[in-house]
């Protein structure tokens, strides 16, 4: 029962804490961007992967309209017979259709842009890439999209034709053919372009579990708005008070929605892949804020023997933690008792808890300046440098809380050496 609550107490946290940062990094706005360029570029993206279909098969226009049929909701945003006719007039246009193709691409900038902003937001960093790379992502991303719609309208194809050819079509019946169609084979091709641009488009990626993880994260949640809106909205309603453009806005919902899933799933990823980090950096700002965080904060986030349970170390009353001169570099957050700096003849410092200490050694790269003792019972959480080094570049409070101890210390030292060589200056 212990691991079970533990399981779903991180699971809260992380749940929260990506939340917050959605939030913070107004990941909504870029959720709106991305699926206004949606809709800018998919009717575009399609017609590429037709335009290529018509140049392969100039004797079978009745290929297009097929591509096209497969997808009905683009039939709210050109009508398919017109279409047909201007893209076999494109390959037939030399350089006017050369420019009329660059324009389509062009239009699916939008949508790319989109995506790589908010991940850039989100993935943040030490790695940058130069505009020149950036560019080319941003053609990776189209060329992705187009090939997700291509690999769809096949798989699709190819799945059905399997299913006749062993007779399987009609043991699954109307309704596993509709599931298959509308949302097994779809939801699949999302998922795998939520996981490659997760995984490859930002320039610090997250690992590949947690890229798998905030996958899931946007596809499920998806797949269930996307059910319960087919049960409750009514699309006949619409058409009938919108016209043509009910299916739009109903598909104007869904699309939204998914983006948000899309960049709440990329917040879920990036929080899964730091996740130490950011459990530690919100610890660390319920101690500070104390009494005046909210009573979830605290259950949530004042808790030590969760994640961060294989950092915590107890020591009692008399131990030594370090001594001056150890070569050791890990930096100590005191959870409970009391601790002591003993530095030469100087008066000891005391530590009490949600204080840091033993950065020292982190900060200047030498061995310990000094030594800490266990006052009382302690027990502590025993950071890593590499783990405290991502900890001072995601969270702005923990090196205010550093300086201030160095300011408090170098204080210290000063008063002391006044009391014992009257009239030293600073």
């Amino acid at each position: 029962m212990q691991r079970v609550g533990v399981f779903f107490r991180s699971l809260a946290q992380r749940l929260v804490i990506s939340m917050e940062f959605f939030m913070q990094n107004s990941l909504g706005n870029h959720a709106a961007a991305g699926a206004y360029g949606f809709l800018l570029s998919a009717a575009p993206a399609l017609m590429i992967v037709s335009f290529f279909v018509v140049t392969a098969f100039q004797s079978s226009p009745q290929a297009i309209a097929a591509l096209l049929s497969e997808f009905s909701f683009l039939g709210n945003l050109f009508h398919e017979e017109d279409s047909v006719e201007k893209l076999l007039d494109l390959t037939r246009s030399g350089v006017p259709g050369l420019f009329s193709a660059v324009g389509i691409i062009w239009a699916g900038r939008v949508f790319a842009l989109a995506i790589l902003r908010g991940l850039k937001i989100i993935f943040n960093g030490p790695r940058t890439r130069n505009p020149i790379m950036e560019n080319f992502i941003i053609i990776g991303i189209e060329l992705l999209v187009i090939l997700m719609i291509a690999v769809m309208v096949l798989l699709s194809r190819s799945v059905l034709a399997l299913l006749r050819a062993a007779g399987l079509w009609g043991l699954l019946g109307h309704y596993g053919n509709s599931l298959l169609f509308s949302r097994i084979i779809p939801l699949g091709g999302l998922g795998l372009v939520c996981f490659g641009t997760y995984r490859f488009v930002p320039a610090n990626p997250p690992r590949g579990l947690s890229a798998l993880r905030g996958t899931f994260c946007c596809i499920i949640p998806f797949a269930l708005f996307s059910q319960v809106l087919g049960l409750v909205l009514n699309q006949a309603r619409y058409n009938f008070i919108y016209g043509a453009l009910g299916s739009l806005v109903i598909l104007l919902v869904n699309v939204y929605f998914f983006f948000n899933c899309y960049f709440f799933g990329a917040q879920m990823a990036a929080v899964i892949d730091s996740f130490d980090s950011v459990l530690f950096s919100r610890l660390h700002r319920t101690w500070i804020e104390g009494p005046r965080s909210s009573s979830l904060e605290r259950r949530l986030f004042s808790y030590t023997k969760g994640k961060l349970r294989k950092y915590l170390r107890s020591y009692p009353a008399g131990e030594t933690v370090f001594n001056q001169g150890d070569d050791s570099r890990d930096i100590y957050f005191l959870v409970s008792g009391e601790a002591e700096l003993r530095l030469g003849p100087q008066e000891p410092s005391v530590f009490h808890p949600g204080e840091i200490f033993g950065e020292m050694a982190y900060l200047l790269g030498e061995t310990r300046t000094a030594t800490i003792i266990a006052r009382t019972d302690i027990s502590t959480l025993v950071l890593p440098p590499e783990l405290f080094e991502e900890i001072l570049r995601t969270n702005p409070a923990t090196d205010r809380l550093v300086i201030d101890n160095l300011s408090r210390r170098l204080k210290t030292t000063n008063d002391h050496l006044e009391k014992t060589y009257p009239g030293h200056k600073n």
